[in-house]
């Protein structure tokens, strides 16, 4: 991260579809990350949070966009980052990024 602000360079939530499939309630929740792609200058993602009885209770598309403070502007993803998104465990299988007890 620090060298995306050495570079002025931001990682931002360019747009979010969340749909929420069942109540929260207390217990052991999983949140994956799965099916990375790019599309032009946006890296998405599809998110789910799997509640204690693993079933779907928030589903979301998220899509993520490198701002260029020097450009004011979008620029295309390239180099170590697109490898690293499209090439990590979120690519080809789910990644478990935290279980937490809510």
């Amino acid at each position: 991260m620090e060298w995306f602000l050495n570079q002025r360079l931001y990682l931002v939530i360019s747009g979010i579809t969340v749909e929420y499939k069942r109540e929260v309630v207390e217990g052991i929740y999983t949140i994956t990350a799965e099916n990375a792609r790019i599309d032009g200058r946006v890296a998405k993602l599809h998110q789910r949070i799997i509640n204690h009885k693993g079933k779907d209770a928030t589903v979301a598309d998220v899509d993520i966009m490198l701002l260029s403070r020097d450009k004011g502007r979008a620029i295309c993803l390239h180099g170590d980052f697109v490898d690293a998104f499209l090439n990590g465990p979120a690519a080809d299988r789910p990644l478990v990024e935290a279980s937490q007890k809510i």
